[in-house]
């Protein structure tokens, strides 16, 4: 998974927690209340090991009877989400938050529900609430978690970039 697939992810499990929307921070001229923001994320790459090849493999992937060879790449990283719960009311606010959390727990608790590829969710710290004076009042709390997981890239021969150098030396002929 990817830092995209993760938001996405995020986005989708927390709607078929929630009864609220869920958006991400890119809105305009949009203010739903109540609501779950994903409000900023921001990815570390960790580097755990002295190269990213994670394994290989021989055989008929996709089934048309061709034999083929894949190798598998992996990098590890940390992506930092917060999520902004905004409600009209300040103890609304504050039980929607605590659904968010209980959802974050529960994939704490076992983060392959949540995406075959996240290794551990770490709980953050939360924000002191904020008011918006707008008509009606509202009302926002933040809620973070950290999400540690891989990416898993897979590599095909037809990928080596050796094929490049091959058809440059069969193009080009020195004469000594």
């Amino acid at each position: 998974m990817d830092e995209t697939e993760l938001i996405l992810t995020l986005q989708s499990h927390l709607a078929a927690g929630l009864s609220v929307p869920i958006r991400t921070s890119g809105m305009e001229d949009e203010r739903p209340v109540p609501s779950v923001i994903i409000d900023d994320w921001d990815t570390r790459d960790k580097n755990f090991h002295n190269t990213a090849k994670s394994g290989e493999a021989y055989g008929d992937f996709d089934n048309d009877g061709t034999q083929e060879y894949e190798w598998y790449l992996t990098f590890d990283f940390v992506t930092r989400v917060e999520f902004l719960v905004r409600h009209y009311d300040e103890v609304k606010v504050n039980r929607l938050k605590d659904k968010v959390k209980q959802i974050l727990r529960l994939i704490r608790e076992n983060p392959l529900d949540l995406h075959d590829e996240l290794k551990q969710c770490r709980l953050g710290g939360g924000g002191n609430p904020t008011h918006r004076f707008t008509e009606p009042k509202e009302s926002e709390l933040v809620a973070s978690a950290r999400f540690h997981g891989d990416h898993t890239i897979t590599r095909t021969p037809s990928d080596k970039q050796e094929a490049t150098v091959e058809s440059v030396l069969n193009d080009f002929r020195f004469n000594p």
